[in-house]
């Protein structure tokens, strides 16, 4: 029963010479609720944020400077929830938030600097700052399942206003029988509001992949997904909503793969995961614990 949308406009101006563009926008956004039950989508958006991209060449073709300016609303539905995390379900409010409710990010910045060196490596180094006026977080709850003697730890979702700082670096390396990609982002969060029970996002998360071939036929490859812990706290609906300070612990996903192109249209592959065996908690209380391995068949159409 619950219906949300949003319309925007952003007028805007462009600028531009033979090595740098500026375009100066203005978002005017409004979100259009009906009488939502249980309180969802109840933030109130900020309305007018600014939008603004600029770029200049400092070495042509080679490294390209760029700042963006923003900010707006993002409405979370069930279907977009349920895509960052497929354990979702109607329970995950925990009777503490709503289960929908829109991000607002009063203020989004970045700065950064983007190229290549050669023919083979490129990157991309930047950072910035985001305030969030509200935006969902993971959380934990002591509480009953299916009985009142039933006591567990529940999974869930919560907003909280917060501010971030972050830094990052993408870059890759390629050659026709090897290539090498990498991403890690460093993130300071402060200024958590309304934070018991919700978890921050990690102060550090990446991933790093190489690969060689032999010839196109045989891939094989070695990858690896990490994250720094996460903290945060616990409630427990049990005790009066008494709040204990926990964390989750980082991991490092470490895998090996290889891929053998049988023809042309098919190939047949082989990766093995977890092969440090540590505790992977990607959704909060879902741990992937173990090596594992996938196989599988890949149509190229």
């Amino acid at each position: 029963t619950a219906t949300a949308g949003e319309f925007s406009i952003v007028p805007h101006y462009v600028f531009s010479g033979n090595r740098w563009a500026v375009d100066v926008g203005l978002r005017m956004s409004k979100l259009m609720r009906s009488d939502m039950p249980e309180g969802m989508y109840s933030t109130a958006e900020q309305f007018v944020y600014p939008d603004v991209d600029a770029w200049f060449d400092v070495i042509p073709d080679t490294m390209r400077m760029y700042a963006y300016i923003g900010g707006g609303n993002r409405l979370n539905t069930y279907s977009s929830v349920l895509e960052d995390n497929h354990h979702f379900d109607l329970r995950y409010g925990c009777g503490m938030w709503p289960l929908l409710d829109s991000s607002v990010e009063r203020l989004s910045t970045s700065l950064g600097f983007k190229g290549r060196i050669g023919a083979r490596f490129s990157y991309d180094v930047r950072t910035g700052y985001v305030n969030y006026k509200n935006a969902l977080l993971d959380a934990v709850v002591i509480g009953t399942g299916d009985n009142a003697s039933d006591v567990r730890y529940l999974p869930g979702m919560g907003y909280s206003a917060y501010q971030k700082y972050y830094a990052g670096l993408d870059m890759g390396f390629r050659t026709e029988s090897f290539r090498l990609d990498g991403s890690v982002v460093y993130a300071y969060i402060w200024g958590l509001e309304k934070s018991a029970g919700l978890f921050a996002p990690a102060a550090v998360t990446g991933d790093v992949a190489m690969e060689y071939n032999w010839g196109r036929r045989v891939y094989t490859g070695i990858d690896c997904i990490f994250s720094t812990r996460r903290n945060g706290s616990v409630v427990n609906r049990l005790d009066n909503g008494a709040v204990t300070d926990a964390f989750i612990p980082g991991y490092a996903d470490l895998g090996i793969y290889v891929e053998v192109a049988a023809i042309r249209a098919m190939s047949v592959w082989l990766r093995g995961g977890n092969l440090l065996n540590m505790t992977i908690q990607r959704n909060l209380l879902y741990a992937e614990k173990g090596i594992n391995f996938t196989v599988g068949i890949c149509l190229n159409l």
